[in-house]
């Protein structure tokens, strides 16, 4: 049994959420009675402050019929109505967007930018209310616009099949990450409408007369949303009632700390890829680090776990480092290993920590090689084989695989550090240790095992030369879901704004819980590299993690939708 936590996530942190809020400059209504005591504020979410709507769920047909009420102020930039748009490349498969550009135009990116084109349709952004529809018409392999129920320009290709768009949308931004700003929609968004299949220029003119839609218009109704001339709801439901829901979320938008009121006995510290930090931010870097130690009792964190990619190197080409250029990026790569070393040594016997590399902590990435000179140079065996919690080792003096054992709570705990894609003796040798530890609450750490939509990889990368390596589902098969106190997985290695988090079942009926945290494409007004702590709070009472994605340097959670409780099922 597969869950994939977009829904459940989004109820739990709803109420979290609530007490959190950055909010817009509010809307004031005041009393025509001259006694009113005080205004009546009404607080106001749109795209322009960083706020979005993104879908519980990802569609489960083809988007083919695409309609929205919009309207865009004069000079308007445009930016994304609605869509799934990651970055080019991605892989992530049925990437839809729907936008208009700064002339006023709409355009429309389909099936992962193979078809891509701009409509000849009159300038919209004149600050009035316009009805836009984009039609695919599967006949014709052509997509059709409509502005205001006149058809206004078509565009005929090959390239206009169906797509299957694993990913959830969002409405009035993309999703796109990785080193560049997101462009929010500029103006407001009213309605959204979504058919499977064609829909005709009879039925565009229907829609437009009805702002909660619930004929689902045999079965082809994929979803409605009117969120109003204002945003203002913190939840939208779809107005058919297929349960597809929009939740107000944030984009690359500090927001206030909630859950102040949560009771937790311990916390964990969760710390993804930290390469983009230590390479553009070294002393917001080894800022981090500090305020892990200073506030060690005060949030009571028992471990940091690194998820891996502790530096920015292993990009050196293949050939001899008597070439300049090797050269040159060896010698970068010591500055960058020298910076992670003094920032994770801050923590030496005050804050118990473990780690995995990454595929950026390999000598070669590129070529099959397991050398990790580097890596073991600044994180040596011999010193951390002697610090709290390291209970062995896959090899003797390589920090590779690991593991580390905590008590806390009369809780045994194991975080079981598995290098980057899992060769199969490791593999094995990981096997063996959870056989030898039947009681303790196992986490596995390594880099690179779920992807952004939530799915596990199921290709490997790095070792295909010797054959040995493991891909995610390879791991979950062979050693993740056949014993029952593995009770969470974490990994890094894609790049997403958001936490991920994803649950599976194991063979003995137990519940895994998979997070996915890697926040160094995330930007902000200074560029790559944010200070982002995944904490972890934890209430064995309860059975809860609260969870939060704090900044020490802003002193504040990233994103709205990162604030959230689960169970953890013990």
């Amino acid at each position: 049994m597969i869950k994939i936590l977009r829904k459940t996530v989004a109820a739990a942190l709803s109420a979290v959420a609530a007490l959190s809020m950055s909010l817009a400059a509010p809307a004031v209504t005041t009393a025509e009675d001259a006694g009113a005591q005080r205004p009546i504020y009404e607080p106001e979410f749109n795209s322009m402050n960083h706020y979005c709507y993104e879908l519980d769920e990802p569609f489960v047909a083809s988007p083919d019929s695409f309609e929205a009420w919009i309207k865009m102020p004069q000079g308007s930039v445009g930016g994304t109505i609605m869509g799934n748009f990651t970055y080019p490349g991605s892989g992530l498969g049925g990437i839809v967007d729907w936008s208009v550009d700064g002339f006023g135009r709409v355009k429309i990116y389909w099936n992962d930018g193979k078809f891509k084109y701009t409509f000849a349709n009159p300038a919209l952004d004149d600050n009035e209310w316009h009805h836009v529809a984009i039609v695919r018409d599967e006949v014709r392999k052509a997509f059709l616009l409509y502005v205001d129920g006149t058809l206004a320009d078509s565009a005929t290709s090959a390239a206009v099949g169906a797509v299957n768009a694993k990913y959830s949308m969002a409405v009035g931004v993309g999703h796109e990450n990785y080193g560049t700003p997101k462009n929010p929609f500029e103006g407001y968004i009213r309605q959204i409408t979504i058919y499977n299949g064609a829909i005709n220029a009879d039925k565009v003119k229907a829609d437009m007369q009805v702002a909660n839609i619930t004929d689902d218009f045999n079965g082809k109704l994929m979803g409605n949303w009117y969120f109003g001339d204002v945003w203002t709801e913190r939840h939208v439901a779809e107005t058919s009632g297929n349960g597809n829901d929009a939740t107000l979320n944030t984009f690359e938008k500090y927001v206030g700390v909630a859950g102040g009121d949560f009771e937790y006995d311990y916390s964990l510290a969760i710390l993804g890829d930290v390469q983009a930090i230590v390479g553009h931010k070294p002393q917001i870097f080894l800022d981090m680090m500090k305020w892990l130690v200073d506030n060690k009792e005060s949030e009571k964190i028992e471990c940091v776990i690194a998820l891996g990619d502790l530096t920015d190197s292993g990009v050196i080409p293949v050939e001899d480092l008597s070439n300049p250029a090797s050269l040159e990026r060896w010698n970068l790569n010591d500055v960058m290993y020298g910076v992670a070393e003094q920032g994770f040594s801050m923590l030496d016997n005050k804050v118990r920590y473990c780690f995995v590399p990454g595929n950026h902590d390999y000598d070669f990435m590129d070529n099959g090689n397991h050398a990790q000179s580097q890596f073991n140079k600044y994180f040596p065996y011999s010193k951390h084989s002697t610090l709290p919690g390291f209970a062995g080792a896959y090899i003797e003096g390589d920090m590779a695989n690991t593991y580390y054992t905590f008590s806390v709570c009369g809780i045994d705990y194991l975080v079981l550090n598995l290098e980057y894609e899992p060769r199969m003796p490791v593999m094995r040798w990981a096997c063996r240790i959870c056989e030898q530890h039947p009681r303790h609450r196992i986490i596995v750490n390594t880099h690179s095992y779920m992807r952004a939509y939530g799915d596990i990889n199921t290709t490997s990368n790095l070792y295909r030369k010797d054959g040995v390596s493991t891909s995610g589902m390879e791991l979950f098969d062979g050693l993740i879901k056949r014993y029952e106190n593995i009770f969470m997985v974490l990994c890094g290695h894609v790049c997403y704004d958001d936490v991920v988090v994803r649950t599976d079942t194991g063979i003995h009926g137990n519940t895994i819980t998979s997070f996915m945290v890697n926040p160094q494409g995330v930007t902000y007004d200074s560029g790559l590299g944010e200070d982002l702590i995944f904490m972890m709070n934890f209430n064995e009472k309860t059975g809860e993690i609260n969870c939060c994605y704090y900044s020490p340097y802003h002193d504040a959670a990233w994103n709205l939708q990162n604030q959230f409780r689960l169970n953890y099922w013990f």
